[in-house]
């Protein structure tokens, strides 16, 4: 990722002897939000392909063809047919990679390879693991909401 030399030299200044106390907590505070900054930053290529990963509300589970509604059933036996779960599709790091390069990312990096790299190297970390099953899980309940207020409405 490109350095931030302007941040540096602020915080080289800020080191040196006789700086003020309100001084360093100025440039504590910047770099608060450079880090705040790159770390949304990180998240925005993964945000935007977790979301394609989301069914939409519009869509809705297939009926297997021998269903009652061929078979001439009523509404209200409609109702108590449990149908099929809708799910987040799984999470596949080549296509995230493709949706990377496609969109690209608000970090600054030197080369388009250096960023896949800098990705491919985070896909494969015991904390992207935890962000994902995190986000598997919200997401999980926003779907069972949806199918609860859904099934309410039949």
């Amino acid at each position: 990722m490109a350095k931030d030399r302007g941040l540096l030299k602020q915080l080289e200044n800020a080191l040196q002897p006789g700086t003020s106390r309100q001084e360093r907590l100025r440039v504590s505070e910047l770099l608060r939000q450079h880090f705040s900054a790159r770390a949304t930053g990180l998240l925005v290529p993964l945000n935007r392909y977790l979301t394609s990963l989301i069914p939409t509300p519009h869509s809705s589970p297939t009926i297997p063809s021998d269903s009652p509604t061929q078979r001439g059933a009523s509404a209200s036996r409609l109702a108590s047919i449990a149908l099929p779960r809708q799910r987040m599709a799984p999470f596949n790091p080549d296509d995230m990679l493709a949706s990377l390069q496609r969109y690209g990312s608000p970090l600054p990096f030197k080369s388009t390879g250096k960023r896949k790299e800098f990705y491919e190297r985070w896909l494969r970390t015991n904390t992207f693991g935890a962000w994902l099953m995190r986000e598997e899980e919200i997401v999980k309940r926003v779907l069972a909401n949806r199918e609860n207020v859904a099934a309410a409405g039949i």
